[in-house]
């Protein structure tokens, strides 16, 4: 897999850990709705276009975990780039995060599959 794919892998593997499972959440095994997709997709090309470069510097952490962090530091939860994993580039990676990408909520839609909004 070339590195946007494991990134964008790693952003929603962290959708699922977060938002499925529990409560009125999705079901784990709830599909990602094309629109879902469609909007992952371009909102990790957009970050990645502009600090994809940064990512691959930092050597303490992998691809996957990018897209990890991305999708925490977006959503607000209590771990991501901020948390010192990202040494000499969390802060810059949170920034962008905070300015660019507000978070998005998660919902199952009448055919069964994710959608955000």
């Amino acid at each position: 897999m070339d590195n946007f794919t494991l990134f964008k892998a790693g952003y929603i593997e962290a959708l699922y850990f977060t938002d499925t499972g529990e409560g009125d959440q999705p079901d784990p095994d709830a599909k990602l709705s094309p629109e879902a997709m469609a909007r992952i997709s371009k909102r990790c090309a957009c970050f990645w276009q502009h600090c994809g470069p940064d990512v691959l510097k930092e050597t303490t952490q992998t691809i996957e975990q990018a897209g990890r962090d991305f999708w925490f530091t977006s959503q607000c939860h209590g771990t991501g780039f901020w948390d010192g994993n990202w040494p000499t580039q969390g802060d810059e990676l949170t920034r962008v995060c905070e300015k660019f990408f507000k978070p998005m909520d998660t919902y199952i839609g009448d055919n069964g599959q994710i959608y955000l909004f």
